[in-house]
């Protein structure tokens, strides 16, 4: 029986598996690249079109992206340019919005859920002032 790999590359040529890799590696890697704070709190979903498409889980993160914006595109730039990607297009994932609580629950769990995750990002925009 032959492996899943071996059929793999009967199919497909060695470009398209180095290009593969380099894919999979960025995807891997993006936490390494934005850091850890911001790579918990958002997730590439796509590169296309030179561009990388994330996502985040508070508007907040996006503005921390943002704030980070030329260090994120350099280090990309830098550790992946056959990526050759040229800007960066931040979304609120519908992925990490949360999804509808049975009608019982207190709207006051709802909002400290939202206070937890406002205050996450408070604490990491002072990290990063300090730093």
């Amino acid at each position: 029986m032959e492996k899943a790999g071996d059929v793999l590359k009967l199919f497909l040529d060695k470009k398209q598996l180095d290009a593969a890799k380099t894919y999979s590696s960025f995807f891997r890697s993006w936490e390494n690249i934005v850091g850890e704070n911001i790579g918990a709190h958002s997730q590439v979903m796509d590169v296309r079109n030179h561009t990388v498409l994330v996502e985040v889980d508070h508007p907040g993160w996006i503005q921390m992206i943002q704030m980070n914006y030329q260090r994120i595109l350099k280090a990309i730039q830098t550790r992946y340019p056959e990526l050759n990607v040229k800007k960066i297009h931040l979304r609120l994932g519908s992925r990490w919005q949360k999804t509808e609580e049975p009608a019982a629950q207190k709207k006051e769990d709802v909002n400290a859920g939202q206070d937890r995750e406002d205050e996450q990002v408070r604490e990491f925009c002072i990290e990063e002032i300090h730093d």
